[in-house]
């Protein structure tokens, strides 16, 4: 029955699809339709262009909304059919098939209501494969020109939101057409390269080289155990710690470990994975039985800086093996446990925690976003100037840091696809990594957009 109903969504010319086009084009009457013109204001505000951006137009007809974009950016048309009548750079590409081209951002005007239910997926993969972010309208009801037979998936919003591969940024649903904007979500590999950010591979290389000299102790795999810890963030809800009554282990991340001090609270251990040499701050005072949980790609001052003994110290994923290998080759082998994972502090520390065993955490301060236009607990003046955007979770308004909207989807790949099954956190907070939590929002689905 499926297939019966999906031959008759097919053109009723007796042409094969492309030929469809080519003789819809060929007349006046269809090239005065031009979706993509009409919605470029509305584009240009909720996709801001700069001059060294490539902007793909996926299904760019005539090309006019494509020749307007030229005047900001380099632009790329493609279509299965030539109909262009500007100078642009066309080439004719089926969207069911890899595409060859690379952007920044994709814009996509009254295309996919012309895919077949089947080729819809993937069509929106090889969009969202070729750039970062991407423009779409989407039309909702049966196509008005000729036979009303061009448009083979009529579907209304939500289901087009569930669809849509990547994070929904923004997204509106019209009378007849749904509008989203659509970043592209990056793969585990992808996030592994993000602790590269603060510094060059080169002096990455060098710090590891000058941690494994100094034959610390490393992280290894522990026996699953009961313990449970409270493991806290910076976020501004790290105040609710204070009145928890909590007296187990308590493990920090970065400047978290100084306000555990100044309330009272004593440090079991400390992690720290970004690279910079300043952040040897969040070392003082060392505290005797304190664990100091140090990525080998951190500036070796800090490893240095506290004895010896209470340093463990750990290999961020696949940055970390070329200098191993390179260490190896003149100090012989060694075993070593690469940890993967998030971008940040906290989600790679997760998985560092969950190597040495642990599975139960009382998380507090892991806000990832703004509270109250606050974005840590304490002063930490490098984020004062962060760009602010706002997204909707669950139909919560959140306003973040770029880098915090990024956490958040990388915690739902964490949680997804890394961290044991058995393990438990219990966010405590009102914050967007606790919202995801209770909602069970999901990136890619209806539940995220940007405003």
């Amino acid at each position: 029955m499926a297939r019966k109903n999906a031959r008759s969504r097919e053109p009723k010319t007796g042409l094969k699809y492309t030929e469809v086009y080519k003789d819809l084009y060929s007349g006046e009457e269809y090239r005065k339709f031009s979706p993509g013109e009409f919605r470029l204001p509305d584009f240009y505000k909720h996709v801001p262009i700069a001059p060294d951006d490539v902007v793909i137009d996926f299904g760019c007809g005539t090309g006019r909304a494509t020749k307007a974009i030229s005047k900001k950016c380099k632009v790329i048309g493609l279509d299965f059919v030539n109909a262009v009548e500007t100078d642009i750079e066309f080439h004719e590409q089926d969207l069911t098939k890899p595409i060859p081209f690379k952007g920044t951002i994709g814009f996509c005007c009254d295309v996919l209501e012309h895919i077949h239910p089947r080729k819809v997926k993937t069509v929106l993969n090889n969009i969202m494969r070729s750039v970062d972010k991407c423009y779409f309208q989407i039309c909702t009801v049966p196509d008005s020109f000729g036979d009303g037979s061009l448009h083979l998936t009529v579907k209304p919003f939500s289901w087009w939101a569930k669809k849509l591969p990547g994070i929904i940024r923004y997204a509106r649903e019209e009378v007849n057409h749904s509008i989203f904007v659509v970043q592209r979500s990056r793969t585990i590999k992808e996030m592994e390269k993000k602790v590269e950010l603060w510094e060059t591979p080169e002096n990455m290389r060098r710090n590891i080289l000058e941690n494994l000299k100094g034959l610390f102790k490393e992280v290894e795999p522990k026996e699953t155990q009961a313990t449970e810890v409270a493991l806290l963030a910076g976020g501004p809800s790290l105040d609710l710690f204070k009145e928890s009554g909590w007296t187990g282990p308590v493990i920090t991340v970065n400047g978290a470990y100084n306000w555990a001090i100044e309330n009272g609270f004593k440090p079991t251990a400390q992690i720290i994975v970004d690279p910079r040499e300043f952040n040897k701050r969040f070392l003082n005072p060392v505290i005797p039985e304190c664990r100091y949980l140090i990525g080998s790609q951190c500036h070796p001052s800090l490893a240095k800086s506290v004895p010896k003994d209470q340093v463990l110290l750990w290999h961020s994923g696949d940055i970390a093996i070329p200098a191993i290998e390179e260490f190896t080759k003149t100090h012989g082998d060694m075993t070593c446990y690469p940890v993967f994972g998030g971008s940040t502090v906290m989600l790679r520390g997760l998985m560092v925690l969950t190597l040495l065993g642990l599975r139960k955490f009382h998380i507090y301060g892991w806000d990832s976003c703004l509270v109250e236009n606050e974005h840590h607990a304490y002063p930490q003046p490098e984020n004062k100037e962060n760009k602010i955007i706002e997204i909707i979770v669950g139909g919560r308004i959140f306003k973040c840091h770029t880098w915090m909207a990024m956490q958040a989807q990388e915690f739902i790949e964490t949680v997804k696809h890394m961290l044991p099954d058995d393990t438990q956190l219990n966010v405590v907070g009102d914050g967007l990594i606790a919202h995801i939590l209770k909602t069970g929002a999901f990136y890619g689905g209806s539940s995220l957009e940007s405003l």
